[in-house]
């Protein structure tokens, strides 16, 4: 799967305000690692790595450093076509690119 990037209008949570015109974007590169998912999440100058793990079909849990599951869950959203065309991760759906 290729990364995913999202353009919005907030972004950290929601603390800081985008002007009309500015562009941020978050990119997400996913590899598999293990039997699920390795991620690396970039918003402007901060990186965070992490590992999924599949709990059903589309649906992925982030494990913390020893492996457990945490609280956060994510999707993938299939297109028309039946091909993974979303990521939806904190309730914001990140366009599948490439």
């Amino acid at each position: 799967m290729g990364p995913i990037r999202r353009g919005a209008s907030l972004v950290d949570g929601g603390r800081r305000r985008i002007s009309p015109g500015e562009a941020a974007e978050t990119w997400i590169e996913l590899s598999a690692a293990d039997g699920g998912l390795r991620a690396r999440l970039t918003e402007e100058a901060s990186t965070q790595e992490f590992t999924l793990a599949f709990y059903r079909d589309h649906s992925v849990v982030r494990l913390d450093a020893d492996g457990q599951p945490t609280f956060k869950r994510s999707d993938f959203v299939p297109g028309p076509d039946g091909r993974i065309a979303w990521y939806r991760l904190g309730g914001r759906l990140y366009a599948r690119q490439g």
